[in-house]
């Protein structure tokens, strides 16, 4: 993960670099931007038999058998992947643990795969702002602020429960979408 803020004032206004004059201080001056940036590869994924055998449990302990590791994702029907059409597992490529070896066994699956990520992480939150000086003691700040500017969407995880009649699918944003706020405030 990469994660990058930065905050740029404007050398412009009173006591500033550039002192173009009170009047165009006051309109010209003041000014700042900012941006907190955000970027992630996608996070290793796993996939759950559905069913915990009796040597565990509390759950959590069981994983499915399979018989590779490269061939979990599904095909998709276009150049990526759609969550409308697709589903993101490749159901072929797991099996339920066997019923004859659900009281001693496991499945063989690790706990997750590292060639299925989730989707990456794409995030740029920007501001803007200016400073309004009233006499000496009274300053008025506006902000203009907002969340994922480029409204990119980060599809949820999908459904990795095995015996799930949903598994594999995707039903879920994993972001929220583009907000835009203002704000003031007062200092006295």
């Amino acid at each position: 993960m990469v994660r990058f803020a930065t905050e740029y004032e404007l050398p412009v206004g009173r006591g500033k670099r550039f002192e173009p004059g009170p009047v165009a201080s006051q309109v010209i001056g003041g000014w700042s931007a900012g941006a907190f940036l955000e970027y992630a590869s996608g996070l290793p994924m796993a996939v759950s038999p559905g069913i915990n055998p009796p040597i565990y449990p509390g759950g959590g302990g069981n994983r499915p058998f399979v018989s590779s590791y490269g061939n979990w994702r599904a095909a998709t029907s276009g150049d990526k992947f759609d969550p409308f059409k697709d589903s993101w597992w490749n159901r072929g490529a797991f099996q339920q643990v066997p019923q004859s070896l659900l009281d001693n066994s496991v499945g063989n699956a690790t706990r997750t795969n590292g060639l299925v990520r989730s989707a990456p992480y794409l995030n740029e939150n920007v501001s803007l702002g200016k400073i309004f000086a009233y006499k000496e003691r009274v300053r008025v700040q506006f902000r203009l602020e907002a969340f994922n500017l480029f409204n990119r969407v980060r599809q949820g995880s999908p459904d990795s429960t095995f015996t799930s009649q949903n598994f594999g699918l995707v039903r879920s944003q994993g972001n929220t979408p583009r907000q835009i706020q203002l704000g003031l405030k007062v200092n006295f």
